[in-house]
């Protein structure tokens, strides 16, 4: 699709925090924010700028937004309409469209996905409201729920040249319509690897249900009878089945390796330069599953095997990021570590392109909630598993990171150790204690 050129989006919301963190998605997508508190305001400001798009919060479409819509289609302007709201509100999407809304964006949104939004919607057709419209209660239209605030973008000192920014731009606006339509994937993943995610992350798996699909991939489960047969168990005869390598193992930790294994192709190159990087994201990425699966233990979490491929996928977006500049022909980071237009695309579209690709693979909600919100997890649902979960996949990446396991020039991912500590309410030093512990037997297999 065409790149439009930036373009005054007006935002209607009555709650102004609210309305602050759409305006970051919006200026980040390269467009012009301008807010109104409510709908009169709305309309008393035309004539000061030209709006070529109206962006309404479900708060305040329940202002009077479907008249305001028909006012809009009166007038000689071209504009273009679109709806700001939670999940539930796309089941009446049909009488939303009848009454002019063009696109709805549910919550939370990211920059990638209203760059999306927002050109696809800038590049077709201008409001029209041809024919009879339903008439929607706009009292039970849902009030807004709220969105992650953008994080402080990383300084740009890099000795890599920065990337073409247009370019890039085109790229990720390519790649998460691509996600979105599921017409896109990570390299040659194993299918085996998304469809572990249920059995690894049941209590209730048996070590026949994992076997006989570990089975269905041959160099998995060639993996898998490796690491049963590793310097670990060395004295011990040598098994050459699946059965005898999970009872071995344990059915848990026999998941675990296989989905570790069944991933770690998304973490490899064939491009000079690029392995160095993507190994170092691998060890961290394992490294903070396993610390994260410790701490889930230590605190008596049920579903550890849930918590373990919670982490594994988190930060799956940063890898679609490596490949695109692959893909664009950059030269990989001399020194392993990312910096520069690379560490800044990665801090800012990671989290929406993982989630776009999770969901494109139809994993659980619960995933993808963490992949969006491990920056931040006190934007999710306080006293919850997925929120519990998140501090702790947050808290453990920060630990990792901070013991020495980065791959980025800015260390500052993740919620501070002692903030996601607070949450759980355990002591900063279970974290400093199970990243060690999972560096140190990370090391040993080494």
């Amino acid at each position: 699709m065409k790149l439009q050129p930036p373009a005054a989006v007006l935002i209607i919301d009555p709650d102004d925090s609210h309305a602050q963190k759409i305006v970051q998605a919006v200026d980040r997508s390269g467009h012009i924010a301008v807010v109104a508190p409510s709908v009169d305001e709305a309309k008393a400001r035309r004539g000061r700028r030209t709006i070529h798009l109206v962006l309404f919060t479900s708060a305040a479409w329940k202002q009077g937004g479907s008249k305001y819509v028909k006012l809009l289609a009166e007038s000689s302007d071209p504009v273009r309409v679109a709806m700001v709201g939670s999940e539930r509100l796309l089941r009446r999407a049909p009488e939303f469209a009848s009454q002019g809304i063009q696109r709805q964006l549910t919550e939370p949104v990211s920059a990638l996905e209203m760059l999306v939004t927002l050109d696809e919607l800038l590049a077709g057709p201008p409001l029209s409201l041809d024919g009879t419209e339903e008439e929607v209660d706009e009292e039970e239209v849902e009030a807004p729920e709220p969105t992650p605030s953008s994080r402080t973008e990383a300084p740009v000192d890099s000795e890599e040249p920065w990337a073409d920014p247009t370019e890039v731009r085109a790229q990720l606006h390519g790649l998460a319509n691509d996600l979105r339509s599921g017409n896109a994937n990570l390299k040659d993943i194993s299918p085996v690897a998304i469809e572990l995610q249920g059995l690894v992350g049941d209590p209730e798996t048996t070590l026949p249900r994992l076997v006989e699909k570990i089975e269905q991939d041959p160099k998995l489960a060639a993996a898998i009878l490796k690491a049963s047969n590793a310097a670990a168990y060395r004295g011990m005869p040598n098994v050459l089945d699946l059965e005898s390598a999970g009872r071995r193992l344990g059915t848990r930790r026999l998941g675990e390796i296989a989905q570790t294994e069944a991933l770690r192709s998304a973490f490899t190159s064939g491009v000079k330069g690029w392995s160095r990087l993507l190994s170092r994201m691998w060890r961290t990425t394992v490294v903070t599953a396993q610390t994260a699966r410790d701490i889930a233990e230590k605190l008596g979490e049920r579903n550890l095997g849930a918590v373990y491929t919670m982490a594994l996928f988190h930060n799956l977006g940063e890898v679609l990021i490596i490949d695109l500049y692959q893909k664009l022909g950059y030269k990989a980071p001399r020194t392993g570590i990312a910096d520069g237009a690379l560490e800044r695309e990665m801090d800012a579209q990671h989290t929406a392109l993982g989630t776009l690709l999770l969901r494109s693979w139809r994993m659980p909600p619960s995933i993808a909630a963490i992949a969006f919100h491990h920056h931040d997890p006190g934007q999710l649902p306080a006293g919850t598993p997925v929120c519990r979960h998140a501090w702790m996949i947050g808290g453990a990446y920060r630990a990792v990171v901070e013991a020495g396991y980065e791959y980025k020039k800015t260390k500052n991912e993740g919620p501070p150790v002692a903030a996601a500590a607070a949450a759980l309410g355990i002591k900063p030093e279970m974290f400093t204690d199970a990243a060690e512990a999972a560096i140190a037997r990370w090391t040993g297999m080494d």
